[in-house]
């Protein structure tokens, strides 16, 4: 990524920004509450609701995708690529394009992309890739899966999980991150808005982890001709592929 500009085309995130007072904020909470009764302080019910939405999507097969976005350069001019695996990926609109995911904060790419959204001065910039993968990929899933794996130094000779899945230009310019190679496909896309979602917790201003969902523009969609792998997906707490 290059470095972040010094001016914010404020304009330009105003064009593609959705309307505040369409959100699902101003729909009372209750409409959405659970059948579980709410304790005194909403903590415990909380907590249980969390678990059976966990025990009933370990039922379900989740798509699984890789996210790339660029970080600063480092000091010897070359690309750092950061990544994190994503089971809430998934498309929302087709008139306009839109796509979304959620992503624990604070993280380096939860950073990245609010740089990028920060800083953008191209109506058409690319702020992140997401790759949505196949078989024979759940090594990189699994890297990624967990905070902790660094960036990739594109000059460095390092070996790394990004240079062993195999990256793929996407011809889109010198700032825009890489795709995965013998993936499903890549979508090439630019962030609009982001929604906090502790503001939606029982105990709002909590020490609990926080989540926040970005919503993002599809630019550009790679599609692969020559190879249709089977898709990686995530069920009872593994990688595995459809038989």
């Amino acid at each position: 990524m290059a470095s972040a500009r010094a001016s914010t085309s404020r304009l330009t995130l105003e064009a593609f920004r959705p309307r505040r007072h369409l959100r699902l904020a101003l729909v009372p909470r209750r409409t959405f509450s659970s059948c579980v009764p709410l304790s005194s302080s909403g903590s415990a019910s909380d907590t249980t609701v969390s678990h059976r939405i966990r025990a009933l999507m370990r039922e379900s097969a989740q798509p699984v995708a890789l996210i790339t976005t660029l970080l600063p350069a480092s000091l010897d001019g070359g690309r750092r690529v950061h990544a994190a695996t994503l089971s809430s990926f998934t498309s929302v609109s087709l008139e306009p394009n839109v796509v979304c995911f959620s992503m624990r904060t604070p993280s380096k790419l939860a950073a990245a992309l609010d740089a990028h959204l920060c800083s953008r001065t191209d109506r058409n910039q690319v702020d992140f890739v997401v790759s949505v993968l196949g078989e024979g990929q759940a090594d990189v899933a699994a890297a990624y899966a967990k905070p902790g794996t660094p960036p990739l130094e594109e000059l460095s000779a390092e070996e790394h999980p990004l240079h062993k899945a195999g990256l793929l230009d996407l011809q889109l310019g010198q700032d825009a991150p890489p795709a995965l190679k013998k993936s499903l496909g890549a979508f090439a896309c630019q962030v609009v808005d982001t929604v906090p979602l502790a503001q939606y917790a029982h105990t709002p201003g909590s020490a609990q982890p926080s989540s926040v969902l970005y919503l993002a523009r599809v630019l550009h969609v790679h599609l692969p001709t020559d190879m249709h792998p089977k898709p990686l997906i995530y069920r009872h707490q593994q990688f595995t592929t459809p038989s």
